[in-house]
């Protein structure tokens, strides 16, 4: 059975759930129901944040 591939929501690239930057991320506004999915690396993403925010164990790979 192949693993399912996502695309990197930041670079594009593929990734699935093995990898050990898979991050999902879930988006919502208040008061509202919906919600999506974003699939990113932690590489991307950190990247991608003000240096002053503090990055936890989530980001260690």
């Amino acid at each position: 059975m192949n693993e399912l591939t996502y695309s990197c929501a930041i670079c594009a690239r593929d990734l699935s759930r093995s990898d050990a930057e898979f991050i999902q991320l879930t988006a919502t506004r208040p008061d509202w129901i919906e919600m999506q999915q974003f699939y990113v690396h932690a590489s991307c993403l950190a990247s991608k944040l003000d240096p002053s925010v503090p990055l936890g164990e989530l980001f260690e790979t």
